[in-house]
């Protein structure tokens, strides 16, 4: 048995590019950061992100250079032979399955407001027997 699923936050590092397929398939490829810390310091992990059909349409919509982003997707391995040395060459890119909006929004005028609704913590909601029935 085997199970591949990535869930990665980070911030589009190019704008994202939408292309059609000859058959129709809609295609959005774009890159991300993702900023961790490692030892106390701050390292950034580039990566590859490829989207299809809705979802690249989705992306190529509402997000663009420097939109913080979460990717629910799948690892993908692509193998090719340099043209120059002649030597195999590989990289793991990221297929966006869903993607989400995460922290601030910028609207057309490059103005950053903060729509997110307030964050309910768990301590917010009553135990289940003291909740009213919905009925």
């Amino acid at each position: 048995m085997s199970y591949d699923k990535v869930i990665i936050i980070g911030n589009i590092t190019r704008q994202p590019e939408y292309k059609q397929t000859p058959s129709g398939v809609g295609v959005c490829e774009f890159g991300i950061a993702v900023n961790k810390k490692r030892k106390g310091e701050d390292k950034a992990c580039f990566l590859d992100i490829v989207s299809f059909n809705k979802t690249a349409e989705f992306v190529q919509k509402y997000f663009q250079k420097g939109s913080e982003i979460l990717i629910e997707g799948e690892h993908d391995y692509e193998t090719w032979d340099d043209k120059d040395t002649g030597k195999k060459r590989s990289k793991i890119k990221i297929i966006a399955n869903q993607v989400n909006f995460v922290g601030k929004k910028v609207d057309n005028q490059q103005q950053v407001t903060d729509d997110r609704a307030p964050t309910k913590r768990f301590e917010d909601f009553p135990p289940l027997e003291q909740r009213e029935d919905d009925n």
